[in-house]
């Protein structure tokens, strides 16, 4: 299955406190929360280190919201990170080797992931809910809104 929500619910306005007052602003597009250090590592944000176990929780996600929410995903977790697409957007379609988890923060109906191997489009809205990809599919994500960064916590699954 491609798309799946989970019956795992976040404190959403908690997450989204946090974020508006701390990180909204910034220029970066891609925020890390842990790593495979005790220190933040650019090289985190690099392809070939994705496949890894990320253990350590940065210092500045230590004992939030993001950590809380991170504990109530099962397994062991590789790279985590604030993600935020740009209106009309596209990223290149891919195939992962993990299942990722994503928390939807900031989106609207105009924002989807795409099945490609099946032809359809999802919207993971912003309820507070996991929702469970198989991004080991080829798909691609799109963001036709005018109005919307679309902003979302994704966790991938280490396997």
């Amino acid at each position: 299955m491609f798309f799946k929500k989970t019956d795992i619910k976040v404190n959403l306005p908690k997450l989204l406190d946090h974020y508006n007052h701390n990180y909204s602003s910034m220029s970066t597009r891609r925020i890390s929360i842990n790593s495979r250090t005790d220190s933040y590592d650019p090289a985190d944000l690099c392809a070939q280190l994705v496949y890894t176990e990320y253990p350590i929780i940065l210092p500045e996600f230590k004992g939030t919201v993001w950590e809380e929410t991170l504990n109530l995903i099962p397994g062991k977790k590789s790279r985590a990170r604030i993600h935020t697409v740009s209106p009309f957007s596209v990223l290149e379609a891919h195939r992962d080797f993990e299942k990722r988890y994503h928390v939807a923060l900031v989106t609207d109906e105009a924002c989807k992931i795409v099945d490609l191997e099946n032809n359809m489009l999802y919207h993971i809205p912003a309820d507070g809910y996991v929702y469970e990809i198989d991004t080991t599919v080829l798909h691609t994500f799109i963001n036709t809104s005018n109005n919307c960064f679309r902003t979302h916590l994704v966790v991938c699954q280490y396997v």
